[in-house]
């Protein structure tokens, strides 16, 4: 089974510039490849790998009801001490992060063991990746480069995406009443990659 995560996604002009760094990593250190990151920047608020929550794409609805569009701060260009060579950007602590992890978390019920052990509180590390499978000799050329990326984005949608291809299967913006789709373009595809994004 592929995993499924639920993710808090940005205004379509934060989603533009932190698509344009994602297509610039793309020339600098030939990743990240189609896919890997997501359909879109990101925030993971939960992710399941060994089983699947029911009624998935109620979830994003009800989540969409609790939760308003927020601002976040995305402060800090960071890499995880690991060897997968992962460069994300970190946000200020919020408020309103804190409360939709936390709202997710209640509205999973028992569902809740099967969120992955990082994405669990207070575990839960929140961050946007902007790069994986980084190089040791490339690491600090992206950091530099990430970091031009830090600032202020708006939160505005969630979504539920089924990674390693990543497909979103719902989305829903946040504050509104009603799942939509996703854009025709995204159903069972990737999100393409342009440099003019």
């Amino acid at each position: 089974m592929r995993p499924l995560a639920v993710e808090l996604a940005f205004d379509q002009a934060s989603d533009q510039r932190l698509g344009r760094m994602w297509s610039r990593l793309l020339e600098l250190y030939g990743g990240p490849k189609d896919s890997e990151l997501g359909v879109r920047p990101h925030i993971t608020l939960a992710l399941f790998r060994s089983g699947e929550p029911r009624n998935a794409a109620d979830l994003i609805q009800s989540l969409a009801k609790e939760v308003a569009p927020f601002d976040l701060k995305l402060a800090v260009a960071d890499r995880f001490p690991t060897s997968e060579g992962v460069v994300f950007l970190r946000p200020e602590p919020s408020q309103a992060l804190t409360r939709a992890h936390a709202i997710l978390h209640e509205l999973r019920g028992a569902d809740r063991g099967l969120v992955h052990a990082y994405y669990r509180p207070p575990a839960w590390s929140p961050h946007s990746t902007m790069a994986i499978n980084v190089a040791e000799p490339f690491i600090d050329a992206v950091l530099s480069a990430c970091s031009q990326a830090v600032g202020e984005v708006r939160v505005a949608r969630i979504q539920l995406v089924r990674d390693r291809r990543a497909t979103e299967i719902a989305g829903a913006l946040l504050g509104q009443r009603e799942t939509v789709q996703p854009p025709k373009a995204a159903v069972g595809t990737t999100r393409r990659r342009c440099a003019g994004r």
